[in-house]
């Protein structure tokens, strides 16, 4: 890590990237930058665009997120409110974490942060915060590749800053800490590490790649909170190079690091391909609209813990902390197979028996069962319903039962029943043949 402290002395003079960010932002972005560059000149404060929008500047990746740093008294509140007034942005702080957001005329958001140095009571621990140079918030930060910073001030704007060589990182595509105990004072830069190898294209420096490996020998990862390993896998499970990436971490005992019974093999690589083809079917049909609480992660969890013996796989969910209603999702009743099974069948099958075989699964679950059968006939049943049978409802309510005279009891639930499978299988469509069938099938009084 020698390179590191070195370069800390050079920085990086001359380089402007002035004309490159007005090329890459759009108006309603390049001008709240000048004007924050502006008003902290005003207020006697510092401010800094950084890290991964910077990164992706060099590698002519589209990154709108942008992260602004403040250094000075009052910080990124004082900014952010000095600023609003005069913007009509929206302002949010968050004086506990010396953070806020604001949300620009545009829509476009920008997050600001006062700059602050961490340190670690323990391994893995979360950190302990106080004020600091921009130097000493780039430090605190996990890869060199997201060091550099963007001044904002008005006379030096575009002006790049780059204290820990990740501009030549870039250039080598290299991830790499920027101190030897990177993965032990945050375990979660393992995942990061990776995940940016996969997204980015990029491959763990030598150096780096050993102490990641050190840490995982000391069953760091052991140490995060429940809550903190299931952000990491939801991250690692949404990257659209998740193959890869878990062939990665099982070579590298990142898996077994999370549970002892987690692993890899070719069929959980199949289905993990099916999970990823369907979750695009969803998508393109539009269907996610209909599903917003949809828990895009957990088809590739339950792709992903398929082998899993049930008892390890109730301790892993228990470790990661999970609720009881994605619990449920994970856990389905018995009969699967036999579920599956009949799908498979190249008998004919009414849309109401298909819905009665996968009504009681979530989406998440169904989305698993598509890409665990072998089925071409169950997978296109297990689409029909997602797209079609599940959006099917009855309009006839237990007052309109009542207006015919027929008395309220368990005869209703038979009815409503009878009624779905008839609009199911298309005997039915509106409400008023809903009642009209309903009149005629059942006597009143």
């Amino acid at each position: 890590m020698k390179k590191h402290k070195e370069s800390i002395k050079s920085g990086s003079p001359g380089t402007n990237l002035a004309a490159r960010l007005e090329r890459t932002l759009p108006e309603d972005l390049i001008r709240p930058l000048r004007e924050l560059g502006r008003t902290g000149s005003r207020l006697g404060l510092k401010t800094y665009a950084v890290g991964g929008f910077v990164r992706d500047l060099f590698l002519n990746r589209k990154n709108l997120d942008l992260d602004v740093v403040v250094e000075g008294r009052g910080g990124a509140i004082r900014l952010g409110r000095e600023f609003s007034k005069s913007s009509g942005s929206t302002f949010q702080p968050y004086p506990r974490f010396g953070t806020a957001t604001l949300t620009l005329t545009g829509g476009y958001r920008i997050d600001l942060a006062s700059t602050r140095v961490e340190s670690y009571p323990s391994p893995a621990s979360l950190p302990q915060v106080k004020p600091g140079t921009l130097e000493q918030d780039l430090f605190r930060r996990d890869f060199t590749i997201n060091t550099l910073a963007v001044d904002l001030h008005p006379r030096r704007f575009g002006m790049l800053i780059d204290h820990f060589g990740a501009r030549a990182d870039i250039r080598g595509r290299k991830i790499s800490v920027i101190h030897p105990a990177s993965f032990i004072d945050d375990p979660t830069r393992i995942f990061r590490a990776l995940r940016f190898e996969q997204r980015l294209g990029f491959r763990i420096d030598p150096i780096t790649l050993s102490l990641l490996k050190d840490a995982i020998r000391l069953d760091m990862l052991s140490r995060l909170s429940g809550t903190r390993l299931l952000a990491e896998i939801k991250h690692c499970l949404r990257l659209e190079q998740v193959i890869p990436l878990l062939a990665r971490m099982d070579r590298l005992g990142v898996l077994t690091g999370i549970h002892p019974a987690l692993g890899w093999n070719l069929e959980i690589a199949r289905r993990m391909r099916g999970i990823q083809s369907g979750l695009q079917w969803f998508t393109d049909k539009g269907l996610a609209e209909c599903e917003p609480d949809l828990e895009w992660w957990l088809p590739g969890f339950l792709a992903l813990t398929s082998r899993m013996k049930r008892e390890n796989l109730e301790n892993l969910v228990a470790r990661l902390k999970l609720s009881r209603h994605t619990s449920e999702k994970i856990f389905v009743p018995k009969g699967t197979e036999r579920v599956l099974s009949r799908l498979s069948s190249s008998a004919r099958m009414k849309p109401s028996t298909i819905f009665r075989l996968l009504s009681p699964f979530a989406p998440e679950t169904l989305l698993a069962f598509r890409a665990r059968t072998r089925s071409a006939t169950a997978r296109k049943r297990i689409q029909f319903y997602l797209s079609h049978l599940a959006r099917i409802k009855i309009g006839t309510k237990g007052s309109d039962l009542k207006r015919l005279g027929i008395r309220p009891g368990p005869v209703y639930g038979e009815i409503f029943r009878t009624l779905l499978d008839l609009k199911l299988n298309g005997r039915l469509c509106t409400k008023e043949e809903e009642v009209s069938w309903a009149k005629k099938s059942f006597d009143s009084g």
